[in-house]
């Protein structure tokens, strides 16, 4: 947030392929304008990783199971309430004025 240190809004440490639709945040958060989100995502294809089918394979993005799918989208809703609409009588009062000059008009 502006004026502020970074803050983590979500921390998946234990991700689970079986489990990959959506994380959701616990509340909504408020965020003012002029915030800012990084997104940084971080996986391991090493052969230390009990997951990783074949350390020897190169990673790349893609669509198949065995591609990098990371994807980031946010759900974001602005709260600030509507400006008001007009009031009606302002459009009488257009009315009026238009009928009255065409009337003054006429006459003339």
């Amino acid at each position: 947030m502006p004026g502020q240190g970074p803050e983590i809004l979500l921390d998946v440490p234990r991700y689970d392929y079986a489990w990959q639709d959506r994380y959701v945040l616990a509340a909504p958060r408020e965020l003012p304008a002029g915030t800012v989100i990084h997104v940084t995502a971080e996986w391991d294809n090493t052969r230390e990783n009990p997951v990783n089918p074949d350390a020897s394979q190169t990673v790349h993005a893609g669509k198949r199971a065995i591609d990098e799918m990371f994807q980031c989208s946010l759900d974001v809703y602005e709260t600030r309430a509507p400006p008001r609409p007009p009031s009606s009588w302002l459009s009488i009062l257009v009315i009026a004025l238009a009928f009255l000059c065409c009337r003054i008009t006429r006459r003339i």
